[in-house]
């Protein structure tokens, strides 16, 4: 089929109208081959500023002849600038919003494009109408217009703020994770089943005294533990990789400088979608100190324990009865010396009173009370008393009791008390002192006669 274009004119001298057709069927469909290419045109350009807008990403075009510009809305938009009241010079339009310590830089890198054709690609700060500062990514090159050898610059500015802030605050957080590995030794590591590709953190280099970046085989690190030890870890290794078994052990190693480290290894299995082990991922810590002060300290305890095994064997055996005191003056050791001199055993004595007891007489207990009372306080570190003693079964005794206070770990204080029963001596005084009277009397006595 074809369209045809009619022409008519009616003629009255001949009382008929004549009529002229022109195909226009190449010209018809010309037209509209137009119209849709044109739709198309505008279609790819609203579909453009679309995915401009979505992606954060403003388009721009220099005349470098007259220095004017076009920048699309999303531009505009990323500088914070109405497209209305945008003015056309690249100095107006974009140079103006460049923060002010990055302008030399970007004005350098415009003319290296314009004057030498080198394509810029950079990040830099603008700073936005409102005041606010935003991270945009620069990418330009220059193109020349075959027909009539125009050049003209075409840029897209994207803005990266978000990306950067996020970057920004994974550096940090990576520099805040190497100075925390730093000091406590510890790094990271992970092995790639597809290859066997094992990866050392910089920490765990400077452990086994390698440079940063370091990658060993598999089995080189392996080679670092003692021989004894090897079999062990080999077997832990494929214990994760065949059954996804994690582990979490302490073993020696010997590092490349020659120094003996104490290192513990946590491993655990890292899984795909499937559920297959794919790749072992875990810390290791250089533990060479905290052993060594473990070392310490168990030397340290068991020096203590034989210490107080000494103590004891001492107060076991000391003449003196030994009686400990907690805060609340009740009994918390009573010695075997102690058994003999008052005739209560430690299974009565433990957890009483003196008083409780019977050890004091009613009527010593307002003089003695007080000075155990500030021992127990704090408020005297030791004191010396000669106390009148009952024992189990009713003998009155006569003691000296040397007090003193100590403070346990867990900061609770108590009594130390060493008794020695004087009651002979103390009788013999008291007859030698009775017999002094005595003689005195009868000499006094003789003189009067």
């Amino acid at each position: 089929s074809m369209v045809n274009q009619w022409s008519a004119v009616w003629s009255e001298r001949h009382q008929m109208m004549f009529c002229i057709a022109r195909d226009i069927t190449a010209a018809l469909a010309a037209e509209q081959a137009l119209r849709a290419a044109q739709q198309r045109v505008v279609d790819a350009r609203e579909s453009l500023l679309r995915a401009q807008e979505i992606a954060n990403i403003g388009s721009w075009e220099l005349d470098t002849a007259s220095g004017s510009l076009q920048l699309s809305p999303q531009g505009c938009r990323i500088l914070g600038i109405d497209p209305e009241q945008m003015r056309g010079r690249i100095d107006e339009a974009i140079l103006a919003y460049v923060h002010h310590e990055d302008r030399s830089r970007v004005r350098a890198a415009l003319e290296a494009l314009a004057g030498t054709g080198t394509p810029m690609d950079m990040q830099h700060r603008v700073v936005r109408a409102d005041g606010e500062v935003r991270y945009v990514q620069q990418l330009a090159r220059l193109v020349a217009d075959d027909a009539d050898g125009a050049r003209r610059i075409t840029g897209t500015m994207q803005d990266r703020t978000e990306r950067h802030l996020l970057e920004h605050a994974l550096r940090e957080a990576q520099s805040l994770f190497a100075i925390a590995g730093r000091a406590a030794r510890i790094g990271g590591w992970s092995l790639d089943l597809d290859g066997m590709r094992l990866v050392w953190s910089d920490e765990v280099c400077r452990i086994h005294a390698r440079p940063p970046g370091y990658l060993p085989t598999l089995e080189e690190g392996i080679q670092y533990y003692l021989p004894a030890d090897r079999a062990r870890v080999r077997a832990l290794v494929s214990a994760c990789i065949e059954e996804g078994a994690d582990f979490d052990e302490e073993f020696q190693l010997d590092a490349a400088d020659g120094r003996r480290v104490w290192v513990r290894v946590v491993a655990q299995a890292a899984r795909d979608a499937d559920g297959r082990v794919v790749r072992m991922e875990g810390a290791l810590q250089d533990i060479t100190e905290r052993r060594s002060a473990d070392a310490e300290r168990l030397a340290q305890a068991r020096a203590l324990a034989d210490a107080h095994e000494r103590l004891n064997a001492h107060v076991e055996n000391t003449p003196l009865a030994v009686v400990e005191l907690d805060e609340d003056l009740r009994i918390i050791r009573w010695s075997p010396r102690a058994e003999e001199m008052f005739g209560w055993t430690t299974e009565e004595a433990l957890g009483l009173r003196p008083d409780e007891l019977g050890l004091l007489p009613a009527e010593d207990q307002p003089q003695v009370t007080p000075l155990l009372a500030d021992l127990a306080g704090g408020r005297s570190p030791r004191n010396t008393s000669l106390n009148r003693n009952l024992t189990r079964d009713g003998r009155l005794l006569y003691c000296e009791w040397y007090n003193s206070t100590t403070v346990g770990p867990d900061g609770r204080r108590t009594i130390l008390s060493l008794a020695q029963d004087i009651t002979e001596r103390r009788l013999a005084e008291e007859a030698l002192a009775q017999a002094t009277r005595e003689r005195e009397s009868a000499l006094e006595g003789l003189r009067r006669v």
